[in-house]
């Protein structure tokens, strides 16, 4: 049973338990506990799976791979553009000729001056010499086109391998090898440390909760134990009964005007509305855990 009108989210500090929460020297509430952060990891490129890296259940590392796609093609790619960006003998064929082109000029030049030869003959040579060059640094472009060229290559055959992008605990593997893919998810992943608690308390109790206080979670059987939580976050939404009493939803309006960002749901019903109407709150319950998960 889930006794809800102040919803309050706690950040649970390196915990890596699903867990009930209580806070000590108060009766215990329920909670529900979730991860952090959910991905749904798919490829950047379509393609077929070859082999699946790490199974549900396996703890995985932010940018480990955890699916690779067939890359035959992709791996000849970086081949072929790893060769041509290390071939260099055209490149050292044009640097060669620049600079016998430059000598060249240099000896036609000092024979220009003593009027040893006709000035046509120098304008020639001057024409070749700058055509060398600039066949020269073409050649410089040229490999650098090669090298971008690899680093393209290798870029694309990179995301033949699908990385995590979390360090986290894999929920799920939606594929299998030889299954193709575009942009549907291979593997889910959530980051449990660390985990976002939602404790559920009664509007009554508003007040007697700090930002900073500490906070213990109670597993429930087979795993039992209490461990310690990090500081209280919070998240205001007010569940009032339209017909309340104890707590009239006029005092809750006013509540609700003066949190920042706080809402307020009036149901149908009195005081103990969650039970009146289980079915409104436990939707309301999962509309903010789905907002929460978004």
């Amino acid at each position: 049973m889930i006794d809800k009108n102040l919803a309050i989210r706690l950040v649970a500090a390196s915990l890596g338990w699903w867990a009930i929460d209580a806070w000590s020297e108060e009766p215990p509430f329920d909670c529900l506990i979730e991860a952090s952060m959910t991905s749904a990891v798919s490829s950047a490129v379509p393609g077929v799976i070859e082999r699946i890296e790490t199974t549900r259940g396996a703890r995985v590392k932010q940018g480990q791979i955890v699916a690779r796609l067939q890359s035959g093609v992709d791996q000849a790619m970086v081949e072929l553009a790893r060769t041509r960006a290390q071939f260099t003998a055209e490149l050292e064929a044009k640097r060669a000729n620049h600079e016998l082109a430059q000598r060249n000029l240099k000896r036609i030049n000092d024979l220009h001056d003593k009027r040893l030869i006709p000035a046509q003959e120098q304008d020639k040579t001057q024409t070749m010499a700058e055509v060398a060059a600039f066949e020269w640094h073409m050649a410089q472009e040229q490999q650098r086109l090669a090298r971008m060229e690899l680093k393209r290559t290798e870029e694309m055959l990179a995301q033949r391998s699908i990385k995590s992008p979390i360090d986290g605990i894999v929920v799920d593997t939606l594929k299998s090898p030889g299954e193709y893919v575009e942009e549907h998810a291979i593997v889910k992943i959530a980051r449990v440390d660390p985990l976002y608690v939602e404790v559920l308390v009664p509007l009554s109790d508003y007040g007697t909760i700090q930002p900073g206080m500490l906070a213990q979670v109670s597993l429930e059987p087979p795993i039992g134990g209490q461990y310690p939580l990090g500081a209280f976050l919070e998240d205001h939404e007010f569940v009032a009964g339209s017909g309340d009493l104890a707590v009239p939803p006029s005092q809750a309006r006013d509540l609700a005007r003066r949190l920042p960002a706080a809402r307020l749901v009036e149901i149908e019903g009195g005081h103990l509305v969650h039970e009146e109407r289980p079915d409104v709150v436990a939707e309301l319950v999962l509309r903010e855990a789905a907002i929460a998960a978004a």
